[in-house]
């Protein structure tokens, strides 16, 4: 990685400035990571999924990184494994407190902290096994010591692809409890193949596993729930509201992509969505999608989508912009999010493939959410080291100019796409960011993967 500044000139790009090269604002995050751990065996694609949360209910955030292609001579068939970091005034711990796992082909597919889904008082994680006919999403609870060895709760649908995706919803009911989303992109519905479903299942002490809500996609290969997660409270009513994706809807002209977001009632989820959105011809609106926070200070929760895909000035005959990516963020307000995006940004150069990821947190503690956004295809200095930027909220809403952005590390790191998660890890009241890259490369072989952190407040 790079970490001093070769240029400070600003390129102005859509309607954000991106800053080229590793660039810091001093007190927002480091740029070198704290705390770095690898796989060990080709095509492991450690950080596939990365999440955080407090499992063990000490006050300190700790890391979850799935290694789907951990287990077996190849990486078909395989097992995986969920790895446990516990967090610490310190620092994460170097090497894993737990190992979860399982004899599920598949198995850690996906991994997301819920929060407490079972009312004890514990963070549980939810784990995905996605393999070839066999589909399950099963739930490992917290504890004192940890995670549980073997899931709490488990379901499975019909469908081929349940589990792709999976959510943290929040507290979509107001009940006091978690709840999760789970998403089947390649669903067939009755009108649609490979339209999509979204699941809602409810948390609670007896959390049933039959979905409390689900939604289907509205066109053929519009792989609805390819992404999902909570959208906060976009409307200030309470309840947590989620936002899905269908980044492969086509409208009469192309491909377009579509986002959703629904609002969370005393039942779970509103029937219909109070909000959808579409992309430009030959994009995939919504390959990234979530909670932006409240970058403005306004009350309300603000929704970010990404669109790995988008092309920008590309003019006829030209070959320029193609596919630089775009990011989104739209207002909360009593009615739900704005129609009319409020920032942008976009990729600096061709194919970098900005939102592709996006997290949030307030990562200076100015009482403003603060934006991640990834660009995994990011092609400058090294064929596709990928790029990741920060930028900061305020009264006025996003800055233009990233405040921190920090590249992959190798040729490559980026290529199969970075995985983002929030936390404080060491107790200090700063947000850390973790970051996976299953597509890095070692002496054992390529795409073993790899999990870093950046620390808030680092130098």
């Amino acid at each position: 990685m790079r970490h001093r500044v070769k240029s400070i000139l600003f390129v102005l790009l859509g309607s954000a400035y991106l800053l080229p090269i590793g660039y810091l604002i001093a007190g927002v995050l480091g740029t070198s990571p704290s705390w770095t751990f690898e796989g060990s065996a080709q095509n492991e694609a450690l950080g596939e999924s990365v999440t955080m949360g407090d499992v063990n209910g000490d006050g300190v955030v700790d890391l979850i990184v799935g290694s789907p292609y951990r287990t077996g001579s190849t990486p078909f068939p395989h097992t995986g494994e969920v790895l446990i970091f516990l967090g610490a005034a310190a620092g994460p711990a170097t090497t894993p407190s737990q190992v979860l796992v399982s004899t599920n082909p598949g198995f850690a597919s996906a991994v997301v902290a819920l929060g407490d889904f079972n009312g004890d008082s514990y963070g549980d994680v939810a784990v995905s096994s996605t393999f070839n006919q066999f589909d399950q999403v099963e739930i490992y609870f917290g504890s004192p010591l940890g995670l549980s060895s073997s899931p709490g709760w488990s379901t499975t649908q019909d469908s081929i692809s349940f589990g792709q995706s999976l959510g943290a919803a929040g507290d979509v009911n107001g009940d006091g409890y978690a709840d999760l989303l789970v998403g089947s992109p390649n669903y067939n519905t009755s009108s649609f193949t490979a339209g999509g479903r979204a699941y809602l299942f409810l948390g609670g002490p007896a959390a049933p596993t039959t979905p409390a809500w689900t939604f289907d996609g509205d066109a053929t290969a519009a792989v609805l729930g390819a992404a999902l997660a909570a959208a906060g409270d976009v409307n200030r009513d309470g309840y947590g509201d989620v936002i899905v994706s269908e980044p492969g809807w086509q409208g009469q002209q192309g491909i377009q992509g579509k986002a959703l977001v629904f609002l969370g009632i005393r039942g779970g989820l509103s029937a219909t969505p109070v909000w959808t959105n579409t992309g430009p011809i030959n994009s995939t609106y919504g390959s990234g999608v979530g909670s932006a926070g409240d970058v403005n200070g306004d009350g309300y929760d603000d929704i970010v989508v990404g669109d790995n895909q988008a092309s920008v000035g590309v003019k006829r005959g030209s070959t320029t912009g193609l596919h630089r990516g775009k990011a989104y963020v739209y207002y909360g307000s009593a009615s739900g999010p704005s129609k009319v995006a409020a920032w942008t940004a976009t990729g600096q150069q061709d194919d970098d493939w900005l939102g592709d990821a996006v997290a949030s947190g307030d990562f200076n503690r100015d009482g403003f959410s603060d934006l991640i956004v990834s660009a995994p295809h990011e092609p400058q200095l090294n064929p596709l080291p990928g790029q990741i930027y920060l930028f900061l909220g305020s009264a006025k809403g996003l800055g233009k100019s990233a405040a921190w952005t920090i590249q992959g590390g190798q040729p490559g790191a980026g290529k199969a796409g970075f995985t983002l998660a929030v936390g404080d890890t060491n107790r200090d009241a700063l947000r850390d960011l973790l970051v996976g890259m299953p597509g890095w490369n070692t002496a054992a072989g390529s795409n073993v993967g790899r999990a870093v952190l950046f620390l808030g407040g680092a130098n």
